[in-house]
């Protein structure tokens, strides 16, 4: 009897951590090509997923940006997963996706580049890269439900307009390293009551 107990909670055991393991299935549809020997996400393509999951490779090459606009008035998108590929988020690649509401930043992304989240209207949970240098021009601006925000210790400059029309925004913690704020950066930011400066 004992043996029968200890194999069923074995068994049991085992699929816990398989299940555990296993990565979210990649979404069906997505577009995806090659430049310069590197794969990058070309857009939304036959996609029909609201909760979007970016491969990490491509017809063998690894996925590092998200292009320009890929995603650009996607209004069924609710969340992203990146993978630990990724380097860049381009020009406009989720702006005006007024249902995304979360987005996993792997800490291999260097760059925000302009305009990558503006318009996401009801994008609250955002944690930045410990790697990212650089958040472009209006990178999430009218992201009106974001309430925090951390600029991580790497990044140097913030662009114009980055933060413009954040009403919700109360709290920014500011990197070490930021040598450059924009223009406008955290424009009518009317909720903002504390920022911390890096020492």
């Amino acid at each position: 009897m004992k043996k029968n107990v200890l194999f069923i909670l074995t068994i049991i055991l085992c699929l816990f951590i398989v299940g555990c393991n296993v990565s979210p299935k990649q979404s069906d549809g997505i577009l995806y090509d090659i430049s310069n020997d590197e794969a990058y996400v070309k857009g939304i393509g036959t996609c029909i997923d609201t909760e979007i999951v970016i491969a990490s490779q491509y017809e063998g090459k690894k996925v590092t940006r998200i292009g320009a606009r890929a995603f650009e008035n996607c209004n069924s998108i609710r969340s992203v997963k990146l993978p630990n590929t990724i380097v860049s988020i381009d020009l406009n690649a989720f702006s005006n996706c007024v249902l995304l509401e979360s987005i996993v930043i792997p800490n291999s992304v260097t760059k925000i580049k302009d305009n990558a989240f503006s318009g996401c209207v009801i994008l609250d949970d955002v944690k930045l890269s410990n790697s990212l240098e650089e958040i472009g021009y209006g990178a999430f601006e009218d992201c009106k439900n974001i309430e925090n925000i951390t600029i991580p210790n790497k990044v140097i400059s913030i662009g114009n307009y980055a933060f413009n029309n954040c009403s919700a925004l109360t709290k920014v913690e500011m990197g070490e390293r930021v040598t450059s704020i924009g223009n406008y950066a955290f424009n009518n930011c009317s909720a903002l009551t504390k920022v911390e400066m890096g020492e």
